[in-house]
């Protein structure tokens, strides 16, 4: 497990849900800067709706543990993971 999952994984300010949203894009983007993640499938294998998993991403941005172009339309969103710093802030996970 990489420091970025153990850290989404133990942030307590965060719901399950958020976590395993946080944790599915942690997995895909791996060590890229940013990935284009299609919501729907995201949805589909979670088992979430389309739409919860836009308010959870929602969430993550205003928690600052991802940066996703939500102004975009269709169902592709560019999506960056942040990372926790000791301070408990997030920072660019670069």
């Amino acid at each position: 497990m990489r420091k970025v999952e153990w850290e989404i994984l133990t942030d307590k300010s965060l719901t399950s849900s958020e976590r395993l949203v946080a944790l599915y894009i942690a997995g895909i983007i791996k060590d890229k800067d940013s990935i284009f993640c299609d919501i729907e499938f995201m949805s589909e294998n979670l088992g979430f709706s389309y739409a919860h998993v836009l308010r959870l991403l929602k969430s993550l941005v205003k928690k600052g543990v991802l940066k996703v172009d939500l102004k975009r339309k269709g169902k592709v969103r560019a999506i960056k993971l942040l990372k926790e710093v000791s301070d408990g802030t997030y920072q660019e996970n670069i």
